[in-house]
């Protein structure tokens, strides 16, 4: 949800942006990002998390 919310608000942010170094930066930075995003989704799914017994009476509910 964060990582979505930051993206957005910088691409809305950014959206009238003429100057193309700017752009190509930015586009640089984004890509770092979504590196960084796509490490964390590997290391998240390696380390799934049994759901505790609080989280599966909610899901019964």
């Amino acid at each position: 949800e964060y990582f979505i919310r930051h993206i957005r608000d910088d691409f809305r942010h950014n959206l009238d942006l003429k100057d193309r170094s700017k752009i190509d930066l930015l586009l640089k930075k984004a890509q770092t990002s979504l590196e960084i995003i796509r490490r964390q989704v590997i290391i998240d799914n390696l380390y799934k998390s049994q759901s505790s017994i609080m989280e599966s009476q909610c899901d019964k509910k």
